[in-house]
């Protein structure tokens, strides 16, 4: 998936959230993380989620938190495909690569600008 999104965007690609590219890798995976879900459901009862917009830039070094980053990029990108479907997942993919900053990219392709 990372290489097929810098071939389409090429130098562009640089500008998306780390969240979108990691979320869109996991997402094409054709066997997700099973572990994914038991550490969604930790956090969530915990109240140790990361925000996503924590994750628009590099993820966390801690190991714990690194696999939570993941399974919240995946998370969030499946809920937006499944929610608004593949065309716009592409949207906000140009979003980003049109430069927008991460909190926008979301809001604008989705309209809520």
């Amino acid at each position: 998936m990372h290489i097929m999104l810098y071939e389409k965007l090429g130098p562009a690609y640089l500008n998306l959230p780390t969240w979108l590219n990691e979320g869109l890798a996991s997402a094409a995976e054709l066997y997700p993380n099973p572990d994914y879900l038991i550490l969604l459901k930790s956090g969530l009862e915990k109240d140790e989620l990361i925000p996503i917009s924590t994750l628009c830039g590099t993820f966390p070094r801690e190991a714990a938190s690194i696999y939570l980053g993941y399974a919240e990029a995946a998370s969030f990108t499946r809920f937006i495909q499944l929610q608004y479907g593949s065309i716009m997942l592409d949207q906000i993919v140009k979003q980003y690569a049109n430069g927008l900053d991460c909190s926008r990219g979301v809001e604008v392709a989705l309209g809520r600008h």
